[in-house]
């Protein structure tokens, strides 16, 4: 299936690794795709460099390549230390590519919100427990940077049981 983003933005919150995208080089070279600055999570920025700002998508079901993440092994998957709230770093600089494109943050932002929630529900289960309050008070401002605008368009026309799971993280 081949088609515009806008017919396949579930893929903006689907896995964020680089090795499930095939790329013309030209083209990213061209819109400045990067990665994140993080150790942890630096692939989300990529991964939503690459849709966002690709002409079409398409999408196939013929494995090109895999990843093998073994439990209790040394890959950034496994870490549960203060690594993994660089999650936080990583989102942040995702938000940032998103404000700087008003009108892509319009059409998608409620994807990258979506995957915020996601993300910490996965990280809260991985991260240790000395980084517990630290892992939720970096979510807690990530939440903060929302945009009331964004904020209004989520909760009544693009994913309102998004919008009702961030109020009640904030207010418990």
């Amino acid at each position: 299936m081949v088609a515009p983003l806008d017919e396949m933005a579930a893929l903006l919150k689907f896995t964020n690794y680089p090795w499930n995208k095939i790329l013309r080089t030209a083209h990213f070279r061209e819109t400045g795709l990067r990665f994140g600055a993080t150790k942890v999570n630096n692939d989300i920025l990529g991964h939503w460099y690459s849709l966002l700002f690709a002409r079409r998508v398409l999408l196939g079901s013929q494995v090109i390549c895999t990843h093998i993440v073994y439990r209790g092994g040394q890959n950034l998957t496994n870490r549960f230390s203060a690594d993994r709230l660089q999650m936080f770093d990583a989102l942040d600089e995702t938000y940032d590519l998103l404000l700087a494109h008003p009108a892509l943050r319009r059409r998608f932002v409620h994807h990258f919100w979506g995957l915020c929630a996601t993300l910490a529900q996965w990280g809260r289960r991985r991260v240790d427990a000395g980084h517990r309050l630290e892992f939720e008070s970096r979510y807690r401002d990530l939440i903060s940077r929302m945009e009331i605008e964004d904020f209004a368009r989520m909760r009544l026309v693009q994913a309102p049981q998004i919008a009702d799971r961030f109020v009640k993280e904030l207010v418990g």
